[in-house]
């Protein structure tokens, strides 16, 4: 389309004299190609050498779909338009804003298939540590912990609890009452005393006489132990 001519219309002029004309040449027509599933840099790149341009008009959280990859696109693919158009695509936000979800106390294999699958995708590497509180095969906590921000597919340590390790009761009879409570906290076990009465000069006076838990016995760290110890009590 010729939009400015020199000289002007309506001009007087001769024979042979130059007539300037500028116009805007129309656009070519170009093939719109499919970038739907691209992520926008692919897609950016696929557009340059047409004269096309990539405007975003939406975003969707959808897990399912990469961020910054394209969902949808308008014109669509094959269709025709002017080189120096926009095509405008609405791409996917991800999952949006997580967080770690509660798996305390569930199942290994319960805690690791909600980690795993959508919303989350997470990676996850599974370790074991004793615990006295949770039961064996239990999940403990995660690493970030629970609660804490985080994005689809990140990496997180999953501890699940490989049960209580067990501690021998130690042979604490006959020693004195401080003797057997060292003994017994270094083992991390709980004691209790219960005294009954002796006459002064007793062998058992300040000593224990015997023990709840037999020696050797197998238990879990902070089980309770009670001691029964001699002591002389004043008339």
């Amino acid at each position: 389309m010729v939009y400015a001519q020199s000289p002007p219309p309506n001009v007087g002029a001769r024979e042979g004299d130059v007539v300037t004309i500028t116009y805007n040449p129309a656009r070519a027509l170009v093939v719109v190609p499919a970038i739907q599933g691209l992520l926008i840099t692919d897609a950016t790149a696929q557009l340059a050498p047409l004269g096309l341009q990539l405007t975003i008009s939406g975003k969707l959280n959808d897990p399912t779909i990469p961020i910054n990859q394209i969902i949808s696109q308008d014109p669509p693919a094959n269709t025709e338009a002017r080189s120096g158009s926009a095509v405008s695509v609405v791409v996917s936000g991800g999952a949006g804003d997580l967080v770690v979800p509660n798996i305390e106390g569930q199942v290994s294999s319960a805690a690791q298939q909600l980690l795993t699958t959508a919303p989350y995708n997470f990676v996850v590497t599974v370790v074991e540590e004793p615990s006295t509180t949770v039961e064996k095969g239990r999940a403990i906590r995660t690493d970030p912990v629970i609660g804490s921000p985080i994005g689809n597919a990140a990496t997180i340590t999953l501890v699940i609890s490989s049960g209580s390790t067990k501690v021998l009761v130690p042979d604490v009879e006959t020693m004195t009452e401080a003797e057997a409570q060292a003994a017994l906290n270094s083992m991390g076990l709980v004691w209790e005393m219960r005294y009954v009465n002796v006459l002064s000069g007793d062998p058992n006076e300040g000593r224990v006489i015997s023990q709840t838990q037999q020696p050797g016995t197998s238990v879990a760290p902070g089980s309770k132990v009670t001691l029964v110890v001699g002591r002389v009590t004043t008339p």
